[in-house]
């Protein structure tokens, strides 16, 4: 606030002094009953005057500039136009964290069989049928003619097959090879009969067979749906035509009956100490996204969980390899464990923070992990017994967090963005200041968005603001190009906003109903069919702030500007009477506008004493609008004085008076009314009232 000096009483003597209002009226009342008061003369006397201040006040932009609570409002130095600027700086939201997160679709389960189930190297097992089995005219050892022999049945076991236990087969080929060691002479197989330990057929042929000496013939004996034990046995008739003449039959005269295994046999089960197997190899991916493509991550924070189930009855030993993630030193992940036969074990990572992913070697971009697991049945030298359709079940459960560093390209991912307030902080101006409707005029109202990631980001919603009797919303739809600020709101569309408004302006404009998608769907087309890649950071973020600049340029309609001052008063002691009291109001306008005034006294309970002008009714004092250069600028404030002489029963009231209400109303939209005026810092309504009191010294 800028104060006029107050201008200096009359000096009447060297005696009087200044002192209260309040003191002087009261000698005034108790000396006579009203303003006008006749005395006789009884000694020398001279009258005087004394103003008594009861208001000096500046309202000018300065005056609201020099606010502490109004810092916002500034002026041009050039021009000396005040403009109101305010900046709002909105948090921060991070990208990455925790709105880029990877969600795994499933997790990646495969059943692997045994299969083909390896015995190992299976030796023939076989039997010696002797000639005097079955040949009761033959002498082994001797040299002689060998008579006809009748086929005769003989059963032989053969030795103990040390490959299994028992084994079911569901394909393959047993030679049964029968040879004869007899001597020079022809034997014939008029049957042969392969059978299990408990004497059940396992095979039977009924054709004879003529096997010359030292020769043999061979029985294919199929293993399908064939189950074989440790123990096998063999039924042979066997007889012969007798020889030609003399030979030698040798002392060890014998018939060899050989059970051999060929390659390529399927076994379905077996009960045997097996040896270690085949590996078996499975390839396949876990989906980390199926939208999400990614080139190079460094992980946030998650697990990986491998279980593994043995359903085989021997022990496997298991690796597992994933080419793409790679640990915090760059080594490709890889596992090995051996799970024992029919168990359970978990190959786990509790925390992935610092791992990596990066898209296979030659592709610009993946959104699976690809895997590799080989599982080795091996031996511990107990028997087992295995199915080939018994399984080792794998299941890899990933969960992501998020990532510190993605490069790639993210799907459209919505961000969690936060309802933010824009106060208007117009400071006194909103507690002194109320109008029917206001234009604006240049002002520009910007939310200014920015972000670091490589994506762009899609920005919708509603700048709302309330002003406890409206509600208006302004509708944003906006994309934030990477490392770019983008003004969301621009000037016209604030100066209209702004301008629907009656009665005051909203305490805060609010951010509200805010969605934001990063790499909305556009861009992400785009980026997959140009296989451009961006790249997204922890520390990455989509943030803002509104700026609010208004220049003081606008048009009121029925604005009302209001005050409440103290009573400034001043006084004389030792008045022997007063002679008339007035009012008397001091106004100068040096705003480019027509301005009316007027007052009230109130006392010390707010409760209204009398009006200033101090008329019978509520009486406004007008101030013409002050001649104004091409610039729109004033040329010279216009000054008017009003004096209002006192009645008795107003001065009365004037002691009681502790508080001066200012009422100051203005219109810069009555002509022409599309028409706003520019304001400096030195604008505005200079007010002095005061009480012009004429008074009586009487001598001593």
């Amino acid at each position: 606030m800028t104060e006029r000096p107050d201008e200096p009483a009359i000096e009447a003597t060297r005696r009087f002094k200044r002192f209260a209002l309040g003191a002087l009226l009261l000698v005034a009342l108790t000396a006579t009953e009203g303003c006008y008061i006749e005395t006789d003369p009884v000694a020398p006397s001279w009258d005087t005057q004394l103003q008594l201040q009861l208001l000096n006040r500046v309202y000018d932009m300065q005056y609201f500039i020099n606010k502490e609570d109004s810092s916002v409002l500034d002026y041009e130095k050039e021009t000396g136009i005040v403009y109101y600027l305010d900046t709002t700086i909105i948090a921060p939201h991070r990208i990455t964290e925790p709105n880029l997160r990877f969600k795994v679709n499933d997790s990646s389960v495969n059943y692997n069989e045994v299969g083909d189930i390896d015995l190992g190297e299976v030796e023939n097992v076989d039997v010696k049928v002797p000639l005097t089995d079955w040949h009761f005219g033959a002498t082994p050892g001797s040299f002689m003619v060998v008579p006809e022999q009748e086929p005769t049945l003989v059963r032989k076991p053969l030795k103990e097959i040390d490959a299994w236990e028992s084994a079911r087969f569901s394909d393959g080929i047993v030679d049964l090879i029968v040879k004869n060691q007899n001597g020079d002479f022809d034997i014939t197989v008029a049957s042969i009969v392969l059978r299990n330990a408990n004497m059940v057929p396992a095979y039977a042929n009924n054709e004879t067979r003529v096997v010359p000496y030292r020769d043999s013939t061979v029985y294919e004996v199929p293993l399908d749906d064939m189950t074989v034990g440790k123990q096998l046995f063999v039924d042979l008739k066997l007889g012969t035509p007798g020889s030609d003449g003399a030979v030698q039959v040798p002392g060890d005269a014998h018939t060899h009956v050989v059970y051999s295994m060929r390659e390529g046999y399927v076994l379905e089960t077996v009960v045997a100490v097996l040896p270690e197997q085949d590996e078996v190899t499975t390839i396949d991916d876990v989906t980390i996204d199926d939208s999400t493509f990614f080139t190079q991550v460094t992980i946030r924070g998650g697990a990986l969980s491998i279980q593994l189930d043995n359903g085989i009855d021997l022990p496997v030993r298991t690796t597992i390899t994933m080419p793409e993630l790679l640990e915090p030193d760059y080594r490709v992940f890889e596992r090995t464990t051996v799970v024992e036969r029919k168990s359970s074990a978990t190959v786990e990572v509790n925390e992935l923070a610092g791992w990596h992913m990066r898209s296979p070697i030659g592709e610009p971009f993946a959104s699976e992990l690809a895997y590799t697991i080989t599982h080795t049945p091996i031996s511990d030298g107990e028997v087992s017994v295995v199915n080939r359709t018994d399984t080792f079940k794998t299941a890899v459960y990933f969960q992501f967090l998020g990532a510190d560093y993605f490069k790639g390209i993210v799907k459209p991912t919505e961000l969690n963005i936060t309802t933010t307030k824009v106060p208007l902080k117009l400071g006194d101006l909103e507690d002194h200041l109320t109008f029917d409707a206001v234009k604006m005029f240049g002002s520009n109202m910007r939310f200014e968005g920015f972000q670091t990631s490589g994506f762009n980001i899609a920005f919708v919603g509603d700048l709302v603001g309330d002003n406890g009797r409206e509600v208006r919303t302004i509708p944003i739809d906006t994309i934030l190009a990477p490392d770019r600020m983008t003004v969301i709101v621009g000037p016209k569309r604030m100066e209209d906003y702004l301008s629907s408004f009656t009665g005051a302006f909203p305490e805060d404009l609010v951010l509200q109903d805010i969605e934001a998608t990063l790499n909305p769907p556009a861009f992400y087309e785009e980026m997959i069919a140009s296989q451009t890649t961006a790249v997204a950071e922890v520390d990455d973020s989509a943030s803002g702030y509104a700026v609010m600049d208004i220049p003081f340029h606008f048009g009121i309609l029925n604005g009302e500007f209001f005050d409440t001052a103290a009573v400034e008063g001043g006084g004389a002691d030792g008045v022997d009477d007063v002679q008339r009291a007035f009012i008397v109001a001091n106004l100068t306008n040096a705003m480019p506008n027509t301005v009316k005034f007027y007052g009230e006294l109130v006392d010390a309970r707010g409760e209204r004493l009398m009006y200033i002008p101090p008329l019978d009714t509520l009486t406004l004092i007008e101030l013409a609008t002050p001649e104004l250069g091409p610039d729109g600028f004033i040329v010279e404030p216009v000054e008017v004085e009003k004096r209002y002489e006192l009645s008795n029963e107003q001065f009365r009231l004037i002691p009681e008076a502790k508080e001066v209400r200012v009422h100051v109303f203005f219109n810069t939209l009555e002509n022409p009314p599309e028409t706003g005026v520019k304001y400096r810092n030195t604008d505005g309504v200079f007010l002095r009232i005061y009480g012009d009191i004429v008074y009586r010294i009487n001598s001593e």
